[in-house]
């Protein structure tokens, strides 16, 4: 039987076809290995050699519809739990349709550094007080079937930021099951910040300009 523990930060296929607690099990690797880089190199040099890759192949997936492999999703899943700001990356990426995986990578690298911030706050402006600015229904569709996976593979309290990005991505599409998924990041998380800003948003009324909303409020991401 082929052995299904991978080792360290591989990211190909021969994780696929393993049961839930294997992915688990990896994954709580996946996440020592990853603070004991950040520990020894830094945020930036650790995102940029543990996550630049499957970065590049969830920009391929959204944009192109080529697939994932288990590899790849769980390790965006230990990114996205790990890293606030690679889980805005991954957001803008849906959202604001940036496909420029340098630039993205940049802003979860250095989410504090001018242009950083700079360049976040060009690519939400544009894409929620811009009336032409619409979703791209299938870059969105097929983010939130990766989302999907990480969230069924996580242990509970590692589904909130999964599924608080669907409810995210779902509240800019004008969606009615944006609440259920904040709801249910809440839930695995009562501290998801992400999530509160969703169900806040929502229980004003306030959606992207696209939708024809007349009020605003700030959607732009919380640190956890």
């Amino acid at each position: 039987m082929k052995d299904c523990i991978q080792t360290k930060w591989t990211d190909d296929d021969g994780a696929d076809g393993c049961d839930t607690e294997n992915a688990r099990g990896r994954m709580r690797g996946r996440v020592d290995d990853l603070r004991a880089s950040c520990r020894e190199n830094g945020l930036a040099a650790t995102i940029d050699d543990v996550l630049a890759h499957p970065l590049e192949r969830w920009v391929d997936a959204i944009s192109k519809g080529i697939p994932l492999s288990q590899g790849d999703v769980e390790i965006l899943l230990v990114g996205v739990n790990e890293f606030m700001s690679f889980r805005d990356s991954l957001i803008v990426s849906v959202v604001c349709m940036v496909d420029e995986v340098d630039s993205l990578l940049a802003m979860a690298a250095h989410p504090h550094d001018s242009a950083s911030v700079s360049k976040m706050s060009e690519h939400l402006s544009r894409a929620f007080e811009d009336p032409e600015s619409r979703p791209d229904e299938e870059r969105c569709v097929r983010a939130i079937s990766i989302l999907e996976r990480m969230a069924a593979m996580a242990e509970s309290s590692q589904s909130a930021q999964p599924h608080a990005v669907i409810a995210y991505v779902m509240w800019w599409m004008g969606r009615d099951g944006a609440r259920r998924r904040a709801e249910s990041a809440h839930d695995a998380d009562s501290s998801c910040s992400l999530a509160s800003i969703v169900m806040s948003a929502l229980d004003r009324g306030v959606f992207p300009a696209w939708v024809g909303a007349s009020k605003r409020c700030d959607v732009s991401f919380p640190e956890e």
